[in-house]
């Protein structure tokens, strides 16, 4: 028996999913273990990324992304704790489209955070 074609364009049949044969088999086999190849939202391909806060917003442009994740934040700009270098500082963070979006409650912080 000869295999099974679509008469209209003379390609391989389409299934209710869009999908020929091949490729739904594909599509099953691939997700059986989770998401194939992510290249968003898996926390080891993430990236690190440093800003410079203040009490405005300050905006990054990080691309697709899921979250972050703070992983130091340094008020002391590598200085002395003091009355003018408070070692507490609040640190807020939003994410809007392809941009993290971060602030703080002190006149400045260096922070890290892991984009993934």
């Amino acid at each position: 028996m000869g295999a099974l074609k679509n008469r209209r364009r003379g390609g391989p049949a389409k299934t209710l999913t869009g999908l020929n044969r091949t490729g739904a088999a594909f599509k099953v086999l691939g997700n059986r273990g989770g998401i194939s190849n992510p290249s968003v939202g898996d926390i080891g391909r993430g990236t690190e990324v440093e800003m410079t806060l203040g009490v405005a917003p300050t905006t990054e442009r990080v691309g697709r992304h899921l979250g972050a994740l703070l992983i130091e934040c340094d008020s002391t700009a590598g200085g002395t704790i003091s009355e003018t270098n408070p070692q507490d500082v609040s640190v807020n963070w939003t994410s809007r489209g392809s941009n993290l979006v971060a602030w703080c409650n002190t006149g400045s912080a260096v922070v890290r955070f892991w984009v993934f």
